[in-house]
């Protein structure tokens, strides 16, 4: 079994690979050609919104910023408050 911090390290491993080597746009662009929902999406964009979390809890600026940028350039927006951080998926006309 893997403990919480090498779930932890394999996933924010895979959401690097996934934005550098793709982009995160390029990534949402994939899954919606198949068909897939904005409901299929949202546990993408939840990891990193909770891995972002993390980094910040961390400390670690760098990666927090670069989570964000992510998110900020593939159309998502980003809402940091006192309790939690929240996203609205701004590619979706209001």
């Amino acid at each position: 079994r893997f403990g919480q911090e090498a779930l932890y390290g394999y996933a924010m491993l895979a959401a690097e690979y996934l934005v550098e080597r793709h982009g995160l746009s390029a990534a949402i662009g994939y899954f919606e050609s198949f068909g897939a929902s904005d409901d299929r999406l949202a546990p993408l964009v939840d990891l990193l919104v909770d891995l972002r979390d993390r980094a910040r809890a961390d400390r670690d600026w760098r990666r927090a910023d670069w989570i964000r940028d992510a998110l900020v350039d593939a159309g998502i927006e980003v809402r940091d408050d006192a309790d939690a951080t929240t996203w609205v998926d701004g590619r979706m006309p209001r």
